[in-house]
């Protein structure tokens, strides 16, 4: 009799797309309260400090979220979701507790998801306050070298001509990472396989936690406050 392998179960891309919203909106709620208390003390401090306290928000809820035992985000958690090894999805004997990916992985799961974003928000502000986009750039000249026959191509380096190269570099890089994100949400529409580009460069995916578990989000005041908005509609 031939053996069956176990075929780990594919995941809806909606519940994959649902978590990320999820995330998005509960750092919403959670820095709102935040930002009011600040306004109260001093309203000069959120705005000098506001991505510092973006990152140690985030933080706080990475890592309180992904190091808790559902080994997920507070909106995968909703979703009934959470992350394994993309190794251990593809394997003939797939399970939960042996996908569990590792401490390593997930604090650089939680460091790539913000400190990138930190760092290039204060690398910008800097550029700007300090106008390296209008620093002049690299001269090129040609010149005629009568020993060898040859023209010669130099660069020239004014002075804060490094800045203009940075800066331009920094727009590059970005678009660059935009292209990225990109191309991997159309091969995720496709193959239904990590829905972030930083799940893909760390190899983890996303698997329900419980099989035969729902989602823990409930529609049900939603469902009877349209009923009800559109019972009052003239």
């Amino acid at each position: 009799m031939p053996a069956f392998r176990p075929i780990a179960p594919s995941i809806s891309r909606i519940s994959q797309l649902e978590s990320l919203l999820y995330d998005k909106e509960i750092e919403v709620i959670l820095r709102e309260p935040v930002w009011n208390a600040l306004a109260l003390v001093k309203n000069s401090f959120k705005t000098n400090f506001e991505p510092e306290l973006t990152l140690f928000l985030r933080l706080v809820v990475l890592y309180t979220a992904l190091f808790s035992k559902q080994r997920g985000t507070y909106g995968q958690q909703l979703g009934n979701l959470r992350y394994v090894n993309a190794a251990s999805m593809s394997s003939h004997t797939f399970s939960i507790l042996d996908a569990t990916p590792s401490r390593s992985k997930l604090h650089s799961l939680v460091l790539l998801s913000t400190l990138p974003s930190y760092l290039y928000t204060r690398l910008q502000e800097h550029m700007i306050r300090h106008s390296w986009g209008d620093e002049p750039s690299p001269i090129l000249k040609i010149t005629y070298d009568r020993s060898t026959g040859r023209l010669r191509l130099t660069r020239r380096w004014p002075r804060g001509g490094w800045k203009r190269i940075l800066y331009e570099l920094s727009g590059r890089l970005e678009k660059v990472w935009l292209v990225a994100e990109f191309v991997n949400f159309a091969v995720f529409l496709k193959a239904g396989k990590y829905a972030s580009l930083i799940d893909r460069l760390l190899g983890l995916r996303l698997a329900y936690a419980v099989r035969t578990k729902d989602r823990n989000i409930s529609f049900e005041f939603l469902n009877r406050q349209l009923i009800w908005e559109g019972l009052t509609v003239r």
